[in-house]
């Protein structure tokens, strides 16, 4: 059951993440996505940093959504941000609604896509954290 349960989660996931700006390039390089909440952003408008691993160089903007997997329908939107290296600081995004469940067991998962200065997707990642 654990297995079947996995596998749903990874196919929405995917489904979440493509659903953010479309289809995902094959050449599209894979980002890694770091962050950590603590108290100052559940149920906040203070995104956390987000530190985004292999970052391709020609990244001009990063578009970032959060989804609650527990809960999708709730909207925990993101923004986009002008592309400044490897960091997204805290509180960049301003269309971002922190987590928000009280008993720390919902599953939210931030999608990051890097964008050209043209607006093609150029890398994707995403990462889940507990809560």
């Amino acid at each position: 059951m654990k297995n079947i349960v996995k596998a749903v989660s990874v196919v929405s996931i995917m489904g979440l993440l493509t659903g953010c700006v479309g289809s995902i390039p094959d050449d599209a390089a894979k980002l890694g996505v770091f962050f950590t909440f603590t108290q100052k952003h559940r149920c906040s408008d203070i995104s956390p940093q987000i530190r985004v691993g292999g970052a391709p160089e020609n990244a001009a903007k990063y578009r970032v959504k959060m989804v609650d997997l527990n809960a999708p329908k709730i909207a925990h939107g993101g923004g986009t941000v002008e592309a400044k290296g490897a960091i997204i600081s805290e509180g960049a995004l301003d269309k971002y609604k922190g987590p928000c469940a009280r008993d720390g067991s919902h599953v939210y998962n931030i999608q990051v896509i890097a964008l050209d200065s043209r607006g093609k997707v150029i890398g994707a990642g995403e990462n889940s954290e507990r809560f």
